[in-house]
C-alpha cells in the first residue's frame, strides 16, 4: 500500500512519458537544418566584379576616347573645332562653357541624403573630390570665356572659386537633384578633359617615336616600363582631376578598387585614342 501511494505521487501531474536521452551508435548521422545563408566558397570570377565596377560613364569615356574623338578628328581634316582643340576658337570656347555651364549646375545641386564634402577619412574616396574639381572646373572655365572673347582666361577663376566655396558651405540648403541627372550633366564636362588629355598626349608622342625610343635602347624591356610609368605618372592626376572628382561630386559611390578597375579601362581607351591621334597628326 506505502509503495502504491509512493508511485502514484512520483508520477502525479504529468501525463507525459519521462525524457528519453537519446543516443547514438557508432556511424549513426544527424541532420541539422541551417537557416543561415553559407558564406560563398570561392570568390566572383574577376570578370564578374570588373563588370560590377564599371558604370555607364565608364564605357562612355572608353568609346569616346577610342572611336568617337579620334574619327571627328580625321574627319575634320585638322580643324581645330574637330578636335575640340583648347586653341583660339570660338566654336571650341563656346563647347567649353557650355560644359562648364553644367558642371556648375551639377555642384549648385545635391542628391537626396548625401553629406557636406568634407575629409571623412583616408578610405573614403568621396574626400579627395572638391579641390581637384575645381582645378579642373576653372580650367574648362577659363578655356571657355578665353576663347569666346568674353573675358581672359584669369577672369575665370574667381567666380568659379565662389561658387564651390557657396555651394560647400551652403550645402545642406542646395536644392536637390536625382543622381541620374546631375551625371547627365556633368558628363560634358568629363568628355571635353578627356579630349584636353588626349590631344596634349598625342602632341607629345607625335614629337616623340616610342617605338625608335625602345630600338634605340637595344630593345630594353626596363625602357618599356619607364614609358608606360611615365603615361601613367601623367595621366593619374589629370584623371584625379577630370573624371574622378566630378563624378563624385555628382554622386559618391565606388570603392577604391573599383576606380582602380575604372582607371585601368580609361588607361587603356587613352594609349589606343592617342595612338589614333598621333597616327593622324601625323
Amino acid at each position: 500500500m506505502i509503495r502504491s501511494w509512493f508511485d502514484g505521487l512520483t508520477t502525479s501531474g504529468t501525463d507525459a512519458p519521462p525524457r528519453q536521452t537519446p543516443r547514438f551508435a557508432r556511424g549513426d548521422t544527424m541532420a541539422i537544418a541551417v537557416t543561415a545563408p553559407l558564406p560563398a566558397l570561392y570568390p566572383a570570377p574577376m570578370l564578374t566584379r570588373l563588370r560590377q565596377s564599371l558604370r555607364v560613364e565608364d564605357a562612355l569615356l572608353f568609346g569616346w576616347l577610342v572611336l568617337v574623338q579620334p574619327l571627328i578628328a580625321g574627319l575634320g581634316s585638322g580643324d581645330r573645332f574637330a578636335d575640340l582643340s583648347p586653341e583660339d576658337d570660338p566654336l571650341v570656347g563656346l563647347v567649353y562653357l557650355v560644359a562648364a555651364a553644367g558642371a556648375v549646375v551639377a555642384l549648385a545641386t545635391r542628391s537626396p541624403g548625401e553629406s557636406a564634402f568634407d575629409f571623412e577619412s583616408f578610405d573614403t574616396p568621396r574626400s579627395y573630390a572638391m579641390m581637384p574639381f575645381m582645378a579642373a572646373l576653372a580650367l574648362i572655365a577659363s578655356i571657355g570665356v578665353e576663347n569666346t572673347g568674353i573675358a581672359s582666361a584669369e577672369a575665370a577663376f574667381l567666380p568659379v572659386a565662389a561658387v564651390t566655396v557657396v555651394a560647400h558651405v551652403f550645402y545642406n540648403r542646395l536644392p536637390t537633384l536625382a543622381p541620374n541627372k546631375r551625371r547627365v550633366l556633368m558628363a560634358p564636362c568629363v568628355l571635353v578633359g578627356a579630349g584636353i588629355f588626349n590631344g596634349t598626349m598625342a602632341e607629345v608622342l607625335d614629337s616623340v617615336d616610342v617605338g625608335d625610343l625602345f630600338q634605340a635602347a637595344g630593345g630594353d624591356i626596363q625602357v618599356l616600363f619607364g614609358v608606360l610609368a611615365l603615361l601613367v605618372l601623367f595621366s593619374l592626376p589629370f584623371y584625379m582631376m577630370f573624371v574622378f572628382a566630378p563624378r563624385q561630386i555628382t554622386e559618391s559611390e565606388g570603392t577604391w578598387p573599383a576606380w582602380a578597375a575604372r582607371y585601368g579601362l580609361f588607361l587603356v581607351g587613352a594609349i589606343a585614342g592617342v595612338g589614333w591621334l598621333a597616327a593622324i597628326g601625323s
